[in-house]
């Protein structure tokens, strides 16, 4: 019936790529995809706690002029991160103070975008652009403050969760990444702190980043 294939367009749809993650407090979140939307669900007591979303022509890029609109844009990755909510302005890009834990939905789009969600305020953060050319958005990781996200033209980009800034841009890697994961480790060498990167697709390559 016409009925049942709605149901079935429905489930399909929600089902284009889902998460889970525990949040700080310990309550656990699911994710579905209705384009354009990204809706956070608190698997608990089966609420919506949070809508990802960004206005239509609000899109901005990083010298700050507006990009295409959502109406265009797929959404392509999903990932949660526990990470630090700023209550005060940072005084740079890497130094922040006063800061609490806080689960973020960080979402990339077929454009080159990031959107930087706060799913306990139910707030958008940042909408950050990564890529120039709007190459799409193929995988998505965290540690700690940094965001990487890989894109279609083989390249690698870190932005910081809590200021979004873009720390680093552009970093050629050596194949199509369809799946990354990092850790922040201390260097052995000095008192800095090195991400460790795992890209993986066709060629699986770990990288180092000071």
């Amino acid at each position: 019936s016409s009925r049942e294939e709605s149901k079935k367009e429905s489930m399909t749809e929600r089902a284009l790529l889902v998460r889970s993650a525990t949040s700080s407090s310990g309550r656990y979140y699911a994710v579905g995809i209705e384009v354009p939307k990204v809706r956070v669900f608190d698997t608990m007591s089966g609420s919506l706690v949070s809508v990802v979303e960004a206005a239509t022509g609000n899109m901005l890029s990083k010298a700050g002029t507006k990009g295409t609109g959502l109406n265009a844009v797929n959404l392509t990755s999903i990932h949660f991160a526990n990470a630090p909510v700023n209550k005060k302005k940072a005084t740079n890009a890497n130094t922040v103070s006063n800061v609490e834990a806080g689960l973020h939905a960080i979402v990339g789009t077929s454009d080159g975008t990031i959107l930087i969600h706060d799913v306990g305020n139910d707030k958008l953060r940042h909408h950050i652009s990564v890529s120039d050319t709007q190459q799409p958005i193929t995988a998505i990781a965290s540690a700690g403050v940094y965001v990487l996200a890989a894109t279609a033209n083989k390249t690698l980009s870190v932005v910081n969760i809590i200021t979004g800034a873009v720390l680093l841009e552009n970093i050629p890697i050596v194949r199509t990444v369809t799946a990354i994961d990092a850790v922040l480790a201390p260097d052995a060498n000095d008192d800095t702190n090195t991400l460790h990167i795992l890209c993986c697709g066709v060629q699986s390559v770990l990288y180092k980043v000071h």
